[in-house]
């Protein structure tokens, strides 16, 4: 009677005990477990293996083993006609047992790390970090690929069977380019050559990818990052002009009543003490303020082509200098304008305000002559914080004729398809502060 696998068919353990058989021209007695419906939970599974895993081989007599690697070698020497798939002289099988155990011990535990890391977070983007581990555990795979077509030198063994099918899990998450790893990837089609390895693995893949995308898009769904503004505030409205740049979705926008002291509340002030808006709690709780730091965070995580705030230092640099102009000059001339209309409307507005903001628009006329941008020829996160400012200055807007830079400038960034639907709004509350309607 052939032995009885119990199993799944999007698990790569599974399939790596299937395409052992194959190559044995073994028989197997299948049997598919449901594990969404939690079928290796019940108690007649938990007696063959109480760690409720698959794959899990019983033989006729009774006889229980779980865990791929184990079943794999135990298959060749229980079934095997011969020894080439795992062999008995120590040192071949020294060699193919350090791959089983590089399998197990590195390239699954690595992996096991980047979907925990991906669940935490509730994020679908992995890690750098995550992405990095995965690559040397890749480059370790090249180099084992040095010594022949296959992970142990010329011969197939049971630890292809195992390392490929762990592959095709990990590689839907970080690809393996061809050209970075060349002896992996001709491994890959050496292995999708053999007879059959398609019927074992096709529609296992197709399960295990779309098992993949939907717990993706649930983890999208459930991932939520939190922006606390007020309408008014230019640099609320900068991170709300990022947002809508980065294109992420999921984004609770909670409005802050300054007026009313909002911003004071013992909630609020757990987050930030500070008690300023913008305040950002990304999907993992972390929270920053400061729309400057805002900015520069959510674009180092979330623009894959970092292109708002390049990792080119030099590039890096100049945006920092105009952000850290955005914050310690133009801002604060803004600021105090506003806040004397707010609270003494009386004294209106000053002839030194308004010389402050003149020579403001002097410096960005002059940053305006290296690109059609605030730090160059590309957007980047130093023209969200800055045009937001010089679009509320609505008391001393900047004359065409005077400042013919700044101008084209502007008209430019409201050419972006969410640039005014930001700040509309902010515009007519500052325009009446400046132009109160008679009681």
């Amino acid at each position: 009677m052939a032995p009885t696998l119990y199993h799944s068919e999007h698990s790569a353990p599974s399939r790596s005990v299937l395409l052992t058989a194959k190559e044995l021209g073994l028989k197997l007695n299948l049997k598919v477990l449901d594990l969404a419906n939690g079928e290796q939970l019940q108690p007649e599974f938990l007696k063959l293996n109480p760690q409720h895993t698959v794959p899990t081989l019983v033989e006729e007599n009774g006889f229980a083993i779980w865990e791929s690697h184990a079943i794999n070698s135990y298959l060749v020497k229980k079934y095997g006609k011969n020894d080439s798939l795992y062999p008995k002289d120590l040192k071949k099988k020294a060699v193919v047992d350090q791959r089983l155990y590089f399998d197990s011990g590195t390239l699954v535990q690595r992996f096991s790390t980047l979907i925990k890391n991906l669940v935490a977070g509730k994020t679908k983007v992995v890690p750098k970090s995550d992405v990095d581990s995965i690559k040397e555990a890749y480059s370790f795979l090249e180099t084992f690929l040095r010594s022949g077509d296959y992970v142990t030198g010329n011969q197939l063994t049971v630890a292809d069977f195992q390392i490929v099918t762990s592959i095709f899990s990990v590689s839907f998450f970080v690809p393996i380019q061809a050209d970075e790893f060349p002896r992996i990837s001709l491994w890959i089609k050496r292995m999708e050559a053999l007879p059959y390895f398609k019927e074992v693995n096709d529609n296992g893949i197709k399960l295990y990818k779309d098992i993949m995308k939907s717990k993706l898009e649930q983890l999208e769904k459930e991932m939520t990052i939190t922006l606390y503004f007020a309408d008014a505030s230019p640099p609320a409205r900068s991170s709300i002009l990022t947002i809508k740049a980065l294109g992420l979705k999921n984004v609770t926008f909670k409005r802050v009543d300054l007026m009313q002291r909002e911003q004071h509340k013992p909630e609020f002030l757990k987050l930030n003490p500070q008690h300023t808006v913008p305040t950002l709690v990304d999907e993992d709780g972390f929270t920053v303020w400061d729309s400057h730091a805002i900015n520069t965070y959510l674009a180092s995580k979330y623009d894959e082509k970092s292109s708002f705030y390049p990792k080119d230092l030099q590039k890096r640099a100049i945006i920092d200098q105009r952000l850290h102009f955005s914050c310690g000059t133009l801002f604060p001339r803004i600021a105090r304008t506003f806040v004397g209309l707010l609270f003494h409307p009386e004294a209106g507005i000053s002839q030194e305000s308004i010389d402050e903001i003149k020579e403001a628009y002097g410096f960005l006329e002059k940053f305006l002559e290296k690109g059609k941008y605030i730090a160059g020829n590309e957007l980047t996160v130093a023209d969200f914080s800055l045009a937001t400012e010089v679009v509320s200055i609505v008391y001393c807007p900047p004359s065409p004729d005077e400042f013919p830079k700044i101008t084209a400038w502007i008209k430019r960034m409201k050419e972006l398809p969410y640039f005014d639907e930001v700040n509309e709004k902010a515009l007519q509350i500052l325009q009446a502060l400046v132009n109160p309607k008679p009681a």
